[in-house]
């Protein structure tokens, strides 16, 4: 056993931050599933009520996200480096965020047009979600559970390759067939909120591989 690993062994460390970051992916995974049903709703009264539900994910998890904050300025020991359970709280965060953002476009906007892009986009953020919810549940057990959390985080970046293809073909097909001006900046404002969303969920594996090398 290493050095730094004796002592991590020996001294104790607050294991509320893993609670408060599972509950962060929870809130996510669950956002993503109304997202789903948002990308097939029949008009715009049943997207309003399903927004509501993603706004009170967002709500909530923003909770969270200030509640780690304030533990990490008065928690001496965290179960690893606080600026890396900082970035990875606030990452996460980004990610619903952008989440929330889009949805808010849609109703704030009411694009006429709803394409096969947009429910293939809302597929693959919530199968991003998924994968994050599966590596933030490994995180008590990361030293055990490494390669599991690879391969979690391999498959956010394989998502974000397709979704970066996709947002190209989606460009392609709306400047070459919207003719109405606004009805193009309103449809490719949503679409790039979700691609933000899954280029932070990239992100967010960037940290937790960081943070695997850290702890090996």
């Amino acid at each position: 056993m290493k050095l730094n690993q004796f002592f991590s062994f020996l001294v104790p460390k607050e294991g509320k931050f893993y609670s408060l970051l599972n509950q962060q992916a929870d809130l996510l995974l669950e956002a993503t599933e109304h997202l789903l049903v948002f990308a097939t709703a029949a008009n715009w009264e049943d997207r309003e009520r399903i927004y509501k539900q993603i706004k009170l994910c967002e709500t909530n998890a923003d909770k969270i996200t200030h509640t780690i904050f304030s533990e990490l300025n008065k928690t001496f020991i965290t179960p690893f480096d606080r600026e890396d359970i900082h970035l990875l709280a606030s990452t996460m965060d980004d990610v619903m965020d952008y989440v929330d953002s889009s949805i808010k476009q849609c109703i704030l906007y009411k694009p006429k047009t709803f394409t096969n892009f947009i429910v293939d986009i809302c597929n693959l953020t919530h199968q991003t979600a998924q994968c994050l919810h599966t590596a933030f549940h490994l995180l008590p057990q990361i030293n055990k559970s490494t390669e599991k959390l690879l391969a979690a985080c391999t498959k956010v970046n394989e998502i974000e390759n397709k979704t970066d293809d996709l947002y190209e073909n989606f460009l392609l097909e709306l400047f070459e067939n919207e003719k109405n001006p606004i009805e193009l900046i309103k449809r490719k404002e949503i679409m790039s909120s979700l691609e933000e969303a899954i280029d932070c969920a990239e992100d967010v594996t960037d940290i937790i591989k960081s943070i695997i090398v850290k702890l090996a």
